[in-house]
C-alpha cells in the first residue's frame, strides 16, 4: 500500500464524486419542506448514503488489519497442509462470484426500475444509488464470505482432529484467533455497518406503515426493509454458525475422546484442549462490544418494535 500510487487517487477522487453528489442532495433536502414525516422520509435517503461517507472512518482505516489478517489466514494454510499433507478446500471462489454477480444484477435492476417509476433520469444521481446499493450488499457478502471459510476450516481441521492431538491442537488456535481477528480487524466497519442496517430498517419500516403512498418509495422501502433484515439475519447466523463449529463441535468431540479409554498422555492432552477450548469459548466477532448470534438479531427486532411505536406516536398525535 502507498499513498502516492493511482489507486489511491483513484479511490479518492470516486469518494469526492459520491461525497459531493450526497452532500448536494442533503443541502436540497434539508432546505425544502418542514413537516416530519417529510424530514423521516428525506432522513432515510440521506442516511443511505453513510456507507459511503463513512469509508476513510471504517474501510480504509482497517486495510492494514485486513491485510495482516489474509496474511496469518494465509500461514494457518501453510501449516494446515504440513500436518495433514492435505490442501484446504474451502470453495469460496464459487460462492464470492456468485454473490458479486448477483450483488451487481440485482442493484442494476432495482436503480433502473425506480428511476423508471420516478420518471426522473439523472445518470450521476443513478450511477451513485447503484454503487451504493451494490456496496451495501458487498460487505455483508463479504462477512458471509469470512465466516463461510472459518467454518469450512474447522470442519477440515476436525476431520482429522483424532490424528496427532497435538499439532492439531495448534490448529485449532490458530483458527481461534483468526476468528477473533474477524472482529478486532473488522471492528468499524462491521460494527457501523449493523447500526446502519438497522437505522435504514427502523426508517424504511416507519415510512410504510405511515407515509408511503406512491408506488416508487414503496418499491424502494420494501427492497431496503427486506434486503435489511435479510442482512443482518445472514450476518447473525454467520457468526453464531462460527462459534459453534470452532468452539461446540471440537469440544463434543473432545469429550467423547476424554469417555473413551485411551492411553493417560492422550486423557492428558485432551483435557488440555478442553482448557484451552473453555478459556477461549467466546469468540466476538465485532471486537469485545458484540458476541454476535443469533440472539442479537431478535434483540434488535426488538428494539425495533420499540421505535418504531415511538415513531408511529408523533404520525398520530
Amino acid at each position: 500500500f502507498r499513498i502516492l500510487s493511482l489507486t489511491t487517487f483513484y479511490s479518492l477522487a470516486i469518494y469526492m464524486c459520491l461525497l459531493g453528489l450526497w452532500f448536494s442532495q442533503a443541502m436540497d433536502i434539508l432546505t425544502s419542506q418542514p413537516s416530519f414525516d417529510y424530514l423521516v422520509n428525506r432522513l432515510s435517503v440521506i442516511t443511505y448514503f453513510l456507507l459511503v461517507f463513512s469509508l476513510p472512518f471504517t474501510i480504509w482505516r482497517e486495510t492494514r488489519g485486513f491485510v495482516i489478517y489474509m496474511n496469518n489466514w494465509r500461514q494457518f494454510e501453510l501449516q494446515f497442509s504440513q500436518t495433514t499433507n492435505r490442501t484446504l478446500k474451502l470453495n469460496v471462489r464459487k460462492r464470492s462470484v456468485i454473490l458479486l454477480v448477483f450483488s451487481i444484477t440485482f442493484s442494476f435492476i432495482l436503480e433502473t426500475t425506480y428511476i423508471i417509476l420516478k420518471r426522473n433520469f439523472n445518470v450521476s444521481r443513478w450511477l451513485n444509488n447503484i454503487y451504493q446499493t451494490t456496496l451495501r450488499y458487498l460487505l455483508g457478502s463479504l462477512f458471509y464470505l469470512l465466516c463461510f471459510a472459518q467454518v469450512r476450516a474447522a470442519i477440515s481441521v476436525l476431520r482429522y482432529f483424532k490424528l496427532i492431538l497435538v499439532e492439531y491442537r495448534v490448529l485449532w488456535l490458530r483458527l481461534s484467533r483468526l476468528t477473533q481477528q474477524v472482529g478486532t480487524c473488522f471492528c468499524y466497519t462491521f460494527g457501523f455497518y449493523i447500526l446502519y442496517l438497522f437505522l435504514n430498517l427502523t426508517l424504511c419500516l416507519y415510512l410504510s406503515c405511515a407515509y408511503t403512498r406512491k408506488i416508487k418509495d414503496i418499491i424502494i422501502n420494501t427492497e431496503t426493509s427486506f434486503t435489511s433484515v435479510l442482512l443482518l439475519y445472514v450476518m447473525c447466523d454467520a457468526g453464531h454458525a462460527v462459534n459453534a463449529q470452532v468452539t461446540g463441535a471440537f469440544q463434543e468431540e473432545l469429550l467423547n475422546m476424554r469417555n473413551e479409554p485411551g492411553h493417560p498422555d492422550l486423557i492428558k492432552e485432551v483435557r488440555t484442549c478442553l482448557y484451552y477450548m473453555i478459556f477461549l469459548q467466546k469468540i466476538n466477532l465485532i471486537t469485545n462490544l458484540i458476541h454476535l448470534k443469533k440472539s442479537i438479531f431478535f434483540q434488535l427486532t426488538s428494539a425495533l418494535v420499540t421505535y418504531l411505536i415511538v415513531l408511529l406516536q408523533f404520525q398520530f398525535q
